[in-house]
């Protein structure tokens, strides 16, 4: 602006001209960036320099030949301080320019550098290295099958895979390390309990008997509003159920965010397209361009990792990002939190009522076989009963005879009569 103030009607010169000029603000912006990198500056200078006798102080008619119309008191001279305008635009942009890209490669060298000297740690205390970030990204590329994104269905499988403090895996550490992850996991047990344990002490304590069977509402008022507010607040409190229940609520918001919007989009394209033609490339790019989406509602790897970093390292989250979450999307999270809370709560009822009833099935079915086997063994009893009353009478007989001496015993009633005995 300073400069199509001064020159911009400056009468053109050796290198002032079409290329390079202060007439607009455009065409000044362009000669600036021409200054900066050094295009013939000098003459540039000199061309603002001009005097009379080389130009027109003012146009009007003492001071041009033939004027015609109304006098201006403007001319086309320059000025004789256009040199302090342009050096001082040459120390002060270049310098800028200069510090900037030798920060910029400072910068740079200072990631490589500190990449190199970073001491890898089992909380992460100084953040993750290089080998930390390639090992979660090999864990999630063993679920994504090879599309870069997972399931919300795969974020338990995944956790439990990944090392902690990202996921519920305990990594093997050296006997330092161990020793002092178990101080610090003692210290964090201390105040680490859920809600639901913490009624019940409570109720213990004023001599009742703990029950285990929770409300729906206890449990999304109690564990839900629990997990989700005081996680933010205090992510020792938490469990790693919890955990995995905020990082679900939160992934389930962006999944349906995300559907709304794409849904928005699909409505605007069927009201310019119509929702016929619309539908017919939808199916003729997934035919013959391959577009087939392999899982749906799944996330991908930046965004599960970013969330598990927001809840299980808050101490690496900066605090702006902490109040804006709070102000805007923690009311949406805890809402979610409660309805994943109702959800396990009436899918692990189901569980239970399932292997209670399979419990019963199989107690009866035990039953009814050993009914069956005592009817066999009954109806097995009345048919031996004639057969066993036939052979009593007949050795009874046949010892009656030997007593009376009417003779000795026949071969085949002593047969029969020893039949009996063997059998028994």
């Amino acid at each position: 602006a300073v400069a199509v103030q001064l020159f911009g009607v400056t009468k053109y010169g050796r290198r002032l001209g079409p290329t390079a000029n202060f007439d607009t603000w455009g065409q000044a912006m362009q000669t600036c960036y021409q200054m900066l990198t050094g295009d013939d500056w000098m003459d540039l200078r000199s061309d603002c320099e001009v005097q009379y006798p080389y130009c027109t102080p003012t146009f009007d008619s003492a001071n041009v030949f033939g004027w015609e119309g109304e006098d201006l008191s403007f001319g086309d001279c320059g000025t004789d301080t256009a040199y302090l305008y342009f050096i001082a635009f040459k120390i002060f942009c270049e310098a800028v320019l200069l510090n900037l890209v030798i920060g910029m490669a400072l910068d740079n060298f200072s990631f490589v550098t500190d990449d190199v000297s970073h001491e890898e740690d089992a909380t992460w205390s100084q953040g993750a290295s290089s080998d930390q970030v390639r090992q979660l990204a090999v864990e999630f590329r063993k679920l994504d099958a090879g599309t870069g994104a997972i399931p919300l269905s795969f974020l338990p499988s995944l956790m439990h895979q990944l090392p902690r403090p990202m996921g519920f895996r305990d990594t093997v550490l050296s006997p330092t390390a161990k020793g002092q992850n178990n101080i610090n996991n003692q210290n964090n047990n201390k105040n680490r309990l859920s809600p639901l344990n913490l009624q019940q002490q409570q109720f213990l304590q004023r001599g009742g008997r703990a029950s285990p069977r929770k409300s729906i509402s206890a449990i999304s008022e109690g564990s839900a509003q629990h997990s989700a507010h005081q996680r933010l607040m205090n992510p020792q409190v938490s469990t790693d159920k919890e955990m995995l229940r905020n990082v679900r609520a939160e992934l389930n918001c962006l999944v349906r965010d995300r559907r709304l919007a794409h849904k928005s989009r699909h409505v605007r394209w069927e009201v310019w397209a119509g929702a016929g033609r619309v539908r017919a490339g939808a199916q003729w790019a997934s035919k013959w361009l391959g577009w087939k989406q392999r899982f749906k509602e799944a996330v991908t790897f930046e965004e599960v990792m970013r969330t598990i970093v927001l809840w299980q390292l808050p101490n690496l989250v900066p605090d702006e990002v902490h109040a804006w979450r709070q102000r805007w999307v923690m009311d949406d999270i805890m809402a979610m939190t409660r309805i994943l809370a109702v959800r396990d709560w009436l899918v692990l009822r189901h569980r239970h009522k399932r292997k209670a009833r399979e419990a019963r099935e199989k107690l009866q079915l035990a039953a009814e076989r050993e009914r069956d086997h005592e009817q066999q063994q009954l109806e097995l009893t009345k048919l031996a009963a004639p057969m066993r009353l036939e052979l009593t009478q007949d050795r009874d007989s046949a010892s009656e005879q030997v007593q009376s001496g009417k003779g000795s015993m026949p071969a085949t009633v002593a047969s029969q009569t020893d039949t009996p005995r063997r059998a028994r």
